[in-house]
């Protein structure tokens, strides 16, 4: 099913599955996001995770190519979604706690 949802759902099943790629990623990700958000570009799906694990960037391409062209790329999604499912985490809560103020 098409729908912003699934931004959230993908960041979820990467923090819980494998945290330590979220701590890795999640800030990279959201520096992308908000770089990417103040030039109104979207999001580049393929390098969502560039330093994660191969079965990491196996799964989540797995996703995207299953989703075809319709998984959410608009960077302010990112921009607000990472934040908030950072907050499940504490070690990746950490990471947004000077971004958020």
């Amino acid at each position: 099913e098409p729908g912003e949802f699934r931004v959230p759902m993908l960041l979820l099943a990467v923090l819980l599955g494998e945290p330590e790629e979220a701590a890795k990623n999640f800030p990279k990700l959201y520096a992308t996001a908000v770089s990417n958000h103040s030039k109104q570009d979207d999001m580049d799906l393929a390098n969502l995770f560039p330093s994660a694990n191969p079965r990491l960037t196996q799964e989540i391409k797995g996703i995207l190519a299953a989703a075809k062209s319709t998984f959410p790329k608009k960077a302010s999604i990112y921009v607000h979604w990472l934040p908030q499912v950072a907050r499940f985490s504490f070690e990746v809560g950490y990471a947004f706690t000077g971004e958020l103020g």
